[in-house]
């Protein structure tokens, strides 16, 4: 599970960096900047990485079971 907002926070934090780095930061505030943004970016990508790991399949029952990428067609 995702803390601090989740995925959605994560983008819109990040999306805030980008904005002020766009307005012209002080070089020091920039830097500081690009290092989160940075490190948000990082995180963003290791959590889609994990998601597109999961697949749900609907079984025959009707119910949703989330399986790996290597689990599919192993019954």
């Amino acid at each position: 599970m995702e803390k601090k907002g989740g995925i959605a926070a994560k983008f819109t934090e990040l999306e805030k960096i980008a904005e002020k780095l766009s307005d012209g930061s002080e070089l020091e505030e920039a830097v500081k900047l690009y290092e989160k943004g940075m490190k948000l970016a990082a995180e963003i990508r290791d959590y889609l990485a994990a998601a597109e790991k999961k697949i749900q399949v609907l079984g025959e029952n009707g119910a949703v079971t989330e399986k790996r990428e290597d689990e599919l067609g192993k019954e």
